[in-house]
């Protein structure tokens, strides 16, 4: 699917690989101000539709921790994980400027949606296998997980190849590859994206988003 360009006050849609009805993704772009800014992710939450003081947000400190939300933890920041996933009905959110998001859903009746930092240090460690794992341990069949990957850093401008690498850890965990979306945009090839290694310690930060607006289930084969 050829995407169009980015604008620099836009979204940026997220593509499954299949049409989930219900289910809302999406990456801000460098347009709405840096998202480590409380004002900045307040005004993209009313814009997408979501209420601000129910965003979970995570510490994030390149590791592999992964959280369980609960129902009452809505607008909560959740302490040394780089990892979310949830059954309810709330709204998640990573921060990134060259780690690459990696958007999750598990095709159950509840649905279950997931959303994880990756960045180099978190790929070592496995954080992509580790969130399979967890979902597996939920009784949730791993051909029955679907993937999206948000912007990111490409192979061409890093030595460290974000992109396959998690490609192929959720793939050894049984993920089928048609499964997976990995098409992205390169973080510092596009200016109209926050990139560390382009911008450095001025670099602000991208949201990326994922929530349920009603139960998902599959409408169409996506890209």
């Amino acid at each position: 699917m050829e995407k169009a360009p980015v604008q620099r006050a836009g979204f940026l849609p997220v593509y499954f690989p299949f049409h989930f009805e219900g289910i809302k993704a999406v990456v801000t772009s460098r347009g709405f101000g840096d998202q480590k800014v409380k004002e900045n992710r307040v005004r993209c939450c009313e814009l997408i539709g979501i209420a601000p003081e129910e965003l979970v947000l995570c510490e994030q400190v390149h590791g592999d921790k992964i959280h369980q939300v609960l129902a009452e933890e809505g607008g909560k920041l959740i302490p040394a994980a780089d990892g979310l996933i949830t059954g309810e009905a709330i709204p998640m959110g990573i921060l990134t400027a060259d780690c690459l998001p990696i958007f999750l859903y598990a095709d159950l009746a509840e649905g279950f949606l997931g959303l994880i930092h990756a960045g180099w240090r978190g790929t070592l460690k496995g954080i992509a296998r580790r969130a399979v794992r967890i979902l597996k341990k939920m009784g949730i069949d791993q051909k029955r997980i679907y993937v999206a990957f948000g912007p990111a850093i490409c192979s061409r401008c890093h030595e460290f190849d974000l992109t396959g690498k998690n490609v192929k850890a959720l793939t050894d965990e049984g993920i089928p590859r048609e499964n997976i979306n990995s098409e992205n945009l390169c973080t510092y090839e596009n200016e109209n994206l926050f990139s560390y290694k382009r911008q450095g310690k001025r670099s602000g930060r991208m949201m990326s988003v994922i929530y349920k607006e009603s139960p998902a289930r599959i409408i169409s084969k996506g890209f």
